[in-house]
C-alpha cells in the first residue's frame, strides 16, 4: 500500500486535480485537469490521500501491483499506468467593490479529506520483472469527504508529475 501527500505551498486555498495511472482519484475518470474533480486544501495545508474515493464516506487503498491486476486494466484505461499527476489551481481572490455582489462562485467540485499517513512500500511479486508497475484497489477504508464549490483561476499554479516503477525496471 502507499499514500500520496499533498501540500499547498500557497497563501490561498487550492484545488488539486490528482490522478493515478491517468485516473482521477475521486471519480476514476480520464479528463483534463481543469475539468477534473479536485481535492481542496486550505492555505499551507498538507493532506494525505490514501486511496481511490469510492463514495462520500469510503475509499479503497492505493496498492502497487502489476499492469494485469491494476485498476486501470479493470476499467480498460491503461494509457498512463505508472504516472501520478497533481495539478494545483488557486482559488480566485475576489476584491469587493461597491458594485460587486459577494458570493458568486463557479462550480469546481472538490473534496478535502486528510487521512492517516502511510509510507509507500511496494510489494513485488514474481511477475514484477516482466511487467511495469501500476496501482490497484486495496482494502476498504473510511474516508469521509465533502463537496465544496470554488471559483478557480483558469491556469494551473503548479503541476507535478511523478513516474513510478518496480526496482528492476529502474535499475
Amino acid at each position: 500500500e502507499y499514500a500520496i501527500r499533498l501540500r499547498n505551498p500557497h497563501g490561498v486555498r487550492v484545488a488539486v486535480a490528482l490522478s493515478v495511472d491517468g485516473l482521477n482519484t475521486i471519480d476514476a475518470r480520464e479528463t483534463t485537469a481543469a475539468g477534473a474533480r479536485k481535492w481542496v486544501l486550505a492555505p499551507y495545508e498538507t493532506v494525505t490521500i490514501s486511496g481511490w474515493q469510492t463514495s462520500q464516506t469510503d475509499a479503497r487503498r492505493f496498492e502497487f501491483t502489476t499492469e494485469a491486476r491494476s485498476y486501470g486494466q479493470a476499467l480498460g484505461k491503461t494509457g498512463n499506468l505508472g504516472v501520478i499527476s497533481a495539478v494545483f489551481f488557486k482559488e480566485r481572490v475576489h476584491i469587493q467593490t461597491s458594485n460587486d455582489s459577494a458570493g458568486r462562485r463557479a462550480q469546481a467540485p472538490a473534496s478535502p479529506a486528510p487521512t492517516e499517513q502511510s509510507s509507500a512500500a511496494a510489494g513485488q511479486n514474481e511477475k514484477a520483472d516482466a511487467e511495469y508497475a501500476a496501482t490497484g484497489m486495496g482494502r476498504r477504508t473510511g474516508h469521509a469527504v465533502t463537496q465544496v464549490r470554488l471559483d478557480l483561476e483558469a491556469a494551473p499554479a503548479q503541476t507535478v508529475n511523478i513516474r513510478y516503477e518496480f526496482r528492476p525496471q529502474l535499475v
